[in-house]
């Protein structure tokens, strides 16, 4: 067998695990303000979009147990600032140093921390975790969802790093978009289980951020968009119609943001 037909076959191999394995419902907890500071931070210690969006899941599991136990959480800079710090380790590029987490964490709080106060907000944060960290990410199923559709459809130049930056986006205003799709669901109950049941598809966010990637470039003029739409509904068991409402509130949240800028 060859480099390229194994690779071929793992990526199709992690497509069916995608599609068989469904994450579980979860609303959003983490406001924008909190979101642009954790990209913000990641910038400055030179964290990609990866090492981003997983802080950002970690982070709202740590929130979403300290609630459940009725525990405050004492010192909020700290925890995202830690979130991030544990995400560059699990699956950074970079190696961060104690260092450089005690001078970002001065620099926005105003505050010196000891060494050893982060280590021990470290443990405490994995041990709140269960020492068990998440395996799946939204980039890892975005990027391998792109790299098997850019195979099959032999598209030349690639479109990852643009889809990228829809999930950053959308990680960034991840309150916003998602409460204006599920109000579109929760006229009954039987249309919030449908929204629930979508929401947790991890084909849910690759396709919608596909669909509208192809929608608004050149693409749009390249491909039968709506027929790869369809194509994909039936590929993933998602109705074309919750592919669409996706598409158009990404439009929506895209449309503000550049409103205001």
């Amino acid at each position: 067998m060859s480099f390229n037909q194994f690779e071929s076959e793992l990526l199709s191999e992690w497509l069916i695990e995608m599609q068989d394995n469904e994450t579980s419902y979860v609303e959003p907890v983490l406001d924008e303000r909190c979101t642009i500071l954790m990209k913000e931070i990641c910038n400055m210690l030179k964290q990609d979009v990866h090492v981003f969006i997983y802080a950002v899941n970690i982070l709202q599991e740590y929130i979403i147990r300290k609630a459940k136990k009725a525990e405050e959480i004492q010192d909020s800079a700290l925890s995202t600032v830690v979130a991030i710090f544990i995400s560059s380790k699990y699956i950074g590029d970079q190696d961060l140093k104690i260092t450089g987490i005690e001078a970002i964490l001065k620099k926005i709080t105003g505050q010196q921390y000891s060494s050893k106060k982060i280590r021990q907000s470290e443990v405490e944060f994995l041990n709140e975790l269960g020492n068990n960290l998440p395996i799946q990410n939204d980039v890892d199923d975005l990027n391998t969802f792109i790299v098997q559709f850019e195979r099959e459809c032999k598209i030349k130049a690639s479109i990852t790093l643009l889809c990228l930056d829809v999930l950053e986006m959308l990680y960034l205003t991840k309150k916003q978009w998602f409460n204006e799709l599920k109000n579109m669901y929760t006229m009954s109950d039987e249309g919030f289980q449908i929204f629930k049941k979508v929401m947790t598809c991890r084909f849910y966010l690759p396709i919608g951020i596909l669909v509208y990637v192809f929608k608004n470039t050149s693409y749009n003029h390249s491909f039968d968009v709506d027929t790869i739409c369809s194509d994909l509904a039936n590929r993933s068991q998602i109705h074309v119609d919750h592919i669409s409402a996706l598409v158009s509130t990404i439009g929506s949240v895209f449309q503000e943001i550049m409103l205001s800028v």
